[in-house]
């Protein structure tokens, strides 16, 4: 065999383990890049889960405080108007039976307020506990 026809082997074997070990180890590199993606996505889809469930318990949790607020403010239609009179000095009892609807109704408005935004926090918390994994 001449020279160049040996080097010519060499050099065409050389080409083809190049290219086969190139092709084997870009196939490695596509399967592991696949698994990350599918495991970033499962761990996506899970938090999206989580997320939907806690925007779930807020909406509820909102949707009771406007119910009891409605309720609570239909009891009030039959109290009667503020006096014309200062308020009593002595106030027996600290139950609020003797306030007048419109103040009653503030008050239960300020109570279903600071309601939703006991929610909205606790809605809040969740989230950030969801997000740093605690």
């Amino acid at each position: 065999m001449t020279p160049y026809l040996i080097a010519g082997a060499a050099v065409i074997s050389a080409a083809a383990g190049f290219y086969g070990g190139w092709t084997i180890k870009q196939g490695q590199w596509d399967a592991a890049t696949v698994a990350a993606q599918q495991e970033a996505q499962t761990q996506r889809e899970q938090q999206d889960a989580a997320i939907a469930r806690q925007n779930q318990t807020h909406a509820d949790q909102v949707r009771s405080v406007n119910r009891k607020l409605a309720d609570a403010l239909e009891r009030l239609r039959n109290r009667p108007e503020r006096a014309g009179e200062p308020a009593r000095a002595a106030c027996e009892g600290g139950t609020g039976a003797e306030l007048s609807g419109p103040d009653a109704a503030f008050l239960e408005r300020e109570a279903a307020r600071a309601d939703e935004l006991r929610a909205a926090v606790s809605a809040c918390y969740a989230w950030i506990d969801q997000v740093t994994g605690r």
